[in-house]
């Protein structure tokens, strides 16, 4: 879908929103892992754009956001909002700061699959790349090793867990192995 992003490794399975930090795309586009990277301006077609993107490539499994969110729009903290509790009856993310943040033109499924698919980090104000780069490769590693020594498949889930050991909020409790 058309916007403002820049596509990696197809098998990547990180997928960084970078909100409006422009300077951010390419230096984290070029790490091993990243599947995609853009940014988002608003939290209804913005937000859209992320979905269908996302959910059309079964690989990613985490979206890291960073950067300066918008005052206004606030898409980070609508895309958090859409983590945790998703969308109404009229699409409209749940608990959503920002200024109109509904999905008309995106299915409840899509949501649902979008919500089941992905983790969410919320490292909303970071824009230092050597922080973004060590959670990258930390979050690319952590898909390609499985718990139980297996290598990791984006097939199937193999454990539940709440990951605390982050010092930003980690909200699905997912790990897909």
């Amino acid at each position: 879908m058309p916007g403002t992003y820049q596509v990696g490794d197809p098998n990547g399975p990180v997928a960084v929103c970078a909100l409006t930090s422009e300077r951010l795309i390419g230096p984290l586009m070029a790490l091993p892992g990243v599947a995609i990277a853009g940014m988002v301006y608003t939290a209804n077609l913005g937000i859209t754009r992320i979905i269908v993107n996302i959910t059309s490539n079964p690989a990613i499994r985490f979206l890291l956001i960073c950067g300066k969110d918008s005052a206004l729009f606030k898409p980070g903290q609508s895309l958090v909002a859409l983590a945790e509790k998703g969308v109404d009856d009229k699409r409209r993310i749940i608990d959503a700061a920002g200024y109109d943040p509904v999905l008309p033109s995106i299915d409840p499924e899509q949501v649902a699959q979008f919500r089941d698919q992905v983790e969410v980090l919320d490292w909303t104000g970071e824009e230092d790349l050597q922080v973004l780069q060590e959670r990258v490769k930390s979050l690319s590693d952590r898909r390609s090793l499985c718990p139980f020594g297996r290598v990791a498949s984006a097939s199937r889930c193999c454990m539940i867990r709440k990951d605390t050991s982050l010092s930003r909020s980690s909200l699905s409790r997912k790990e897909f192995c």
